[in-house]
């Protein structure tokens, strides 16, 4: 059977035919625009979920640990009696301008100084346990790097190792690197003194 050519359709034949190519196009063309609307859709929702996720981790990392900031007045001596401290150990509060003798301490530090400490940038690195030398390596290893860390025994809690900065604690039953590394980071060398 021959095959119909162009020439044997008839004027009508090739209006329709011209038609459906114009309707076939103008789809093409719409589903392209509607392929880029969803694709530029699908990219503002990941950048507002990547922004949203991102300004979450900030405003978490900010607030990671954070406890409430006390009235830091001076005392004139360690003795002097002032109101108590709202966490243990003391993250801001009263204090006495002093300072540790050894970045690395056997006694422990009175809170009055740890506050100081803290107020300078200071991070305090504490524990209460017994026959624990495992533990006082792996804390002495964190305290040897920064000049802003300071590591004493502390009897008085109820936790095996508590991290101390300005306005924020972190008390942990167990050595955790990764834990310590980013509370260190985070927070030391940040000064809150006058």
């Amino acid at each position: 059977m021959p095959q119909p050519n162009e020439q044997n359709f008839t004027k009508k034949d090739r209006k329709k035919q011209f038609k459906e190519q114009k309707r076939l196009e103008r789809e093409r063309i719409l589903a392209a625009k509607k392929r880029k609307k969803y694709l530029t859709y699908a990219v503002l929702v990941m950048a507002l979920g990547v922004s949203g996720y991102l300004g979450y981790d900030y405003m978490t990392e900010i607030t990671k640990y954070a406890v409430p900031i006390m009235d830091s007045p001076h005392l004139s001596s360690l003795t002097q009696p002032h109101e108590p401290y709202n966490t243990n150990p003391p993250t801001s509060g009263p204090h006495f301008e002093g300072h540790v003798e050894q970045k690395i301490s056997n006694q422990p530090i009175p809170k009055e100084i740890q506050v100081h400490e803290l107020e300078h940038g200071g991070v305090l690195i504490q524990y209460n346990c017994k026959n624990c030398d495992d533990l006082i390596a792996k804390l002495e290893k964190h305290t040897r790097s920064s000049e802003h860390v300071i590591m004493a025994p502390y009897p008085d809690m109820d936790a095996k190792i508590a991290l101390t900065a300005w306005g924020k604690l972190a008390k942990l039953n167990d050595y955790d690197e990764e834990i310590i590394t980013e509370f260190i980071k985070a927070n030391a060398g940040k000064n809150h003194g006058n």
